[in-house]
């Protein structure tokens, strides 16, 4: 009968082992994953509408439907949340309707790679998403806590466009950013137990879906 080398009993000991902690892991991960999905869902209410917001605090866009992906709501060509209004004079900070109202009454859909932004009084401009990509003119973009989100500059017209009807000339220069799946972003949040079945609501710049209760 031969005996194995002792080199060759450590390399198997070791072998073995890596794999059975490769095998815990995977039957743990994928017994997580069974288990959550296959957990008790309570009935807590009925949807009556969804709502996307294409430029980040801006309108509502009403939708039929929506696709939910890893990064927020899609409806046909628009995702939610995907233009940011920044002040190129602070380093690309993040605008707000925090800081400015006004914000909220501007209306955005992209159809046909065609992004227009509508304002009140019916004034309106549109912005060629496909040359947006060509020229690829990447900025950073700075948020909430001083993350970091690049975005594609979408030009000097609509920059323009905003900086009239929130009345920020010569106090800062803005720009509208397109963020896409190729660019860089410091938002991406990983859900927790925290998230679910806890009393006190996470704050909703942590969370790409929201649920409004209209009786609350």
């Amino acid at each position: 009968m031969g005996v194995i080398p002792e080199n060759r009993v450590i390399v198997v000991a070791v072998t073995g082992a890596s794999l059975a902690a490769v095998g815990i892991y995977a039957f743990n991960h994928f017994y997580r994953r069974y288990h959550y999905w296959n957990s008790e869902f309570k009935e807590v209410g009925n949807l009556k509408e969804l709502f996307l917001y294409p430029i980040k605090s801006g309108k509502s866009m009403s939708v039929e439907w929506m696709d939910c992906l890893k990064n927020g709501g899609k409806f046909n060509e628009n995702k939610d949340r995907h233009f940011l209004i920044v002040d190129e004079k602070a380093g690309h900070l993040f605008l707000t309707a925090r800081q400015y109202p006004k914000v909220v009454l501007i209306e955005s859909e992209v159809t046909n790679d065609i992004l227009t932004v509508k304002i009140p009084n019916g004034n309106t401009v549109k912005i060629n998403l496909k040359e947006v990509e060509a020229r690829h003119d990447v900025r950073t973009g700075l948020l909430h806590f001083k993350q970091k989100q690049e975005g594609l500059d979408c030009g000097d017209e609509v920059g323009e466009f905003l900086e009239n009807f929130l009345e920020t000339k010569n106090k800062r220069r803005i720009r509208l950013l397109y963020f896409n799946s190729d660019l860089k972003t410091e938002r991406n949040y990983i859900s927790t137990s925290e998230y679910w079945k806890n009393p006190v609501p996470i704050l909703p710049d942590y969370v790409c879906y929201l649920i409004h209760l209209k009786n609350n």
